[in-house]
């Protein structure tokens, strides 16, 4: 084990993560999917393939069949584009563009002298970041303001895996949560927690057979309890500033998949992906005093929905050291119309992908991955809050590559 760690320190992605990550806020609800460079190249159809070391997010009984250390490290770069129009029409509007940077790292260790494999993955797959400030949206005033959001979480997983015979395999890990941070801004004040985490579970199979895979994962809800600092705007700036707790669930997870490979050269896979975001109903912040009118409690109201989404790709091996790959995926938006918030511009969305993988030599494989994410025109005319309504039209495009390392 101390040679597993070794190495996964010295790649240095740790602090990588731990700095540079942050994530688009138009993902399926606060969902970031796109956590593997060769899964995402499939279009994350990867529960029953799960062949690098990244199966220890898509499903971690995979390294059970996968011999000494493995080590895969990679980045995404996630360049979303939003366009927003009033009702009544005029100047399109459009938040402040950024490409986010999401690297992760993922490593296994299959020592034949041990009865069980284990892995370590270090990942961001929940964030968000929506930034209309300074933009002129009529959503920004002293009485309707949902300007500013941003969430940044490091997810931990340490996982082992058993190999039950050369056909199946099981897998359970631990999912540990640090929040890095979380702003929510409002007309009265500015909510910024610093520190708060979560611990949760998870669990997979994974069944080989000649020409069928089949492969199964769940992942647990996990509650975050978070603190920081609630400051006033505006005149009420005077006030100062005070405590500010909160909390929220992420939704727990369902993947099944089957792969089948056809011929020696093509690889065909389909996933369904349930997400309970249900569990997201509501926050309730608790302040430490009331700056203002708006009191010590105020809540804000989510009710979102669970969805599931569903995953198709394809792999060819062009040569005994390329393989060519591409992807289709649905993936339905938890957001109702009625809750529709400009936190989360979002709506259902539509992915093609198309990845490329290359052996460079007998422990190197490079993976380079393309993404655009059509999301449908979300034409908001139903919400209370009026200043809201307006046309949503947004897209993204998602480029990763990553490096896979085999000792």
């Amino acid at each position: 084990m101390t040679s597993m760690f070794t190495l996964f320190a010295r790649s240095g992605l740790v602090l990588g993560i731990a700095m540079g990550f942050s994530i688009s806020a138009l993902a399926g609800g606060i969902a970031v999917p796109e956590q593997g460079t060769k899964a995402i190249g499939m279009g994350n159809a990867f529960t029953a393939v799960a062949d690098d070391a990244s199966a220890i997010w898509f499903n971690p009984a995979g390294i059970a069949f996968q011999d000494g250390v493995v080590v895969t490290l990679g980045t995404d770069f996630i360049m979303p584009n939003t366009d927003y129009q009033p009702l009544a029409g005029g100047a399109t509007i459009s938040p402040k563009k950024s490409t986010f940077v999401v690297p992760h790292a993922y490593i296994s260790y299959n020592n034949p002298d041990l009865p069980v494999v284990f892995g370590l993955g270090i990942n961001s797959p929940f964030g968000l970041t929506t930034d209309w400030t300074g933009v002129n949206v009529p959503f920004d005033s002293a009485t309707n303001k949902s300007t500013l959001s941003k969430v940044e979480l490091l997810h931990f997983n340490p996982t082992i895996a058993f190999k039950v015979n050369e056909q199946l395999s099981l897998a359970a890990g631990i999912s540990y949560y640090s929040l890095v941070n979380f702003i929510f801004d409002t007309s009265i004040l500015t909510q910024h927690h610093k520190t708060g985490d979560g611990w949760g579970g998870n669990i997979g199979m994974l069944y080989k057979g000649e020409k069928f895979n089949f492969g199964a994962t769940y992942r647990s809800r996990v509650k975050i309890d978070a603190s920081g600092t609630a400051t006033g705007v505006g005149a009420l700036a005077a006030q100062g500033s005070t405590s500010v707790k909160t909390e929220t669930t992420l939704p727990d997870m369902v993947s099944v998949g089957l792969a089948f490979k056809p011929t020696e050269q093509w690889l065909l896979s389909a996933n369904v992906d349930w997400v309970n975001w249900k569990t997201l109903d509501k926050l309730v912040f608790t302040r430490g005093r009331a700056i203002g009118a708006i009191g010590t409690s105020s809540t804000s109201l989510f009710n979102w929905k669970a969805t599931t989404a569903f995953r198709l790709g394809t792999e060819w091996a062009y040569s005994p050291t390329t393989r060519i790959r591409s992807g289709y995926v649905f993936d339905p938006t938890p957001i109702k119309d009625a809750d529709f918030t400009p936190r989360i511009p979002g709506n259902d969305r539509h992915i093609i992908t198309f990845g490329y993988g290359y052996d460079v030599n007998k422990t190197m494989t490079l993976d380079l991955s393309y993404a655009y994410a059509y999301i449908v025109k979300r034409n908001h005319t139903v919400g209370t809050i009026s200043t809201r309504n307006g046309y949503y039209k947004s897209d993204v495009h998602l480029a990763m590559l990553s490096t896979t390392f085999r000792f």
